[in-house]
């Protein structure tokens, strides 16, 4: 320890302060490095909430849609009708609308805006026939 005392003594007084300075430079050069990676680390993180919550409210939408839709089509088998057809329908490509358009355009929702664009057809010919089969079950009882 003493030799490092005698050491930093025989340095001179400049050369001591300027290898001060220069170490607090050093100093503020990690803390500014530690600040923007951070920085960085926290904007991201923040990205990754707002994308979280935009998740959330297309699932949210299309959960209600969907319940929507699941009604309509039970109220419809129960009792057939073309308006009530018509809604299906109209609500049907709301809900395909909403996949395509908002969660197609979402990164981590790839396969959903594939299966949106496909869009079976076969959806009314199936529902006319339950309906058709539930109308003579209706009558048979």
């Amino acid at each position: 320890m003493f030799a490092i005392v005698q050491w930093l003594r025989a340095v001179p007084i400049r050369w001591r302060i300027l290898s001060i300075a220069a170490l607090n430079s050093a100093v503020v050069v990690v803390l500014a490095v530690l600040i923007w990676n951070g920085a960085k680390v926290l904007g991201s993180a923040w990205d990754d909430v707002r994308q979280v919550r935009e998740s959330d409210k297309i699932l949210a939408l299309l959960e209600s849609e969907t319940s929507r839709l699941q009604n309509l089509i039970h109220r419809y088998i129960n009792q057939p009708s073309p308006e009530l057809f018509a809604e299906i329908l109209l609500l049907r490509e709301a809900v395909l609308g909403t996949l395509t358009t908002r969660a197609a355009n979402r990164p981590d929702a790839v396969g959903v805006g594939r299966a949106a664009r496909t869009r079976h057809r076969p959806l009314p010919q199936r529902l006319r026939r339950i309906a058709r089969g539930a109308g003579h079950h209706h009558q048979d009882l």
